[in-house]
């Protein structure tokens, strides 16, 4: 069985390529074999970084209306990262369920979970709630809170719908470390992998130690949400909804 890693969050700018070529590094660093997609073709940092291991592909209602299986079909034998524009949860859906890709992924053993980043501020939180209540019945998703882009989360803690859905739907929430902005920067312009940066020729020992601790911190987060096991099936549903679902079949039953 395979996954597809879904990285988004609706919002532009709250860090989804940087998690998304983290995730990669991780697959890197584990010697897993995968491939990665680069859809947001408005700023392609992952396919220009990643190049190597990256294909393009838009996310767009025509191009899969077109062709629905480009990304499916990498799934097929290996995991898959696709790193994801804003705004996308009509195409999303309609990939999803419309085209049932989901459902083709139970007959092929390819599962789907999406990860969404957001920076604590509420126009970013609310539209990860949107698309977790339209679509945390079909795939599993996972609520980043990226510290190198927000440092306020009370808002995060307090909204009325958060821990709701995060209950209902089985939805972990990790913190994404932060990362020295000198790094980050040098990543961006140069076009550096993790791997690249960290050659010893290119940086100093004391800039490496940075690096490892963050994707040290970084890949203890990912692990947690027990989603980069594709064997293990996932949840999608809390107790409390299957109890409810079982005690309605028995009254049907009785009925």
């Amino acid at each position: 069985m395979a996954r597809i890693y879904l990285i988004g969050g609706e919002k532009g700018g709250v860090g989804k390529s940087f998690v998304a070529r983290t995730l990669m590094q991780y697959f890197i660093d584990k010697g897993i074999s995968f491939a990665g997609v680069e859809s947001d073709i408005g700023t392609p940092d992952v396919a220009t970084i990643y190049k190597e291991y990256c294909k393009v592909a838009r996310f767009s209602e025509d191009e899969l209306k077109n062709d629905p299986f480009k990304i499916y079909d990498l799934a097929l034998d290996k995991p898959v990262v696709v790193n994801l524009p804003a705004n996308i949860i009509n195409p999303l859906k309609t990939w999803l369920i419309e085209k049932e890709m989901v459902q083709m992924g139970k007959d092929d053993g390819v599962s789907f979970c999406h990860w969404l980043v957001t920076n604590g501020k509420f126009d970013s939180i609310q539209p990860c709630l949107n698309v977790i209540e339209q679509l945390g019945g079909f795939i599993p998703h996972v609520l980043i809170k990226n510290h190198g882009a927000g440092r306020e989360w009370d808002l995060m803690n307090e909204h009325p719908s958060l821990l709701k859905f995060t209950q209902e739907y089985f939805v972990p929430i990790i913190g994404f470390p932060d990362l020295d902005p000198k790094v980050v920067n040098k990543l961006l312009a140069e076009r550096l992998t993790y791997s690249q940066y960290q050659e010893p020729e290119r940086t100093a020992s004391s800039m490496r130690v940075v690096v490892r601790s963050f994707l040290r911190k970084a890949y203890e987060a990912f692990e947690s949400t027990g989603l980069l096991d594709s064997t293990q099936p996932p949840k999608l549903q809390s107790n409390k909804s299957k109890s409810d679902d079982q005690q309605h079949k028995q009254r049907e039953q009785r009925a």
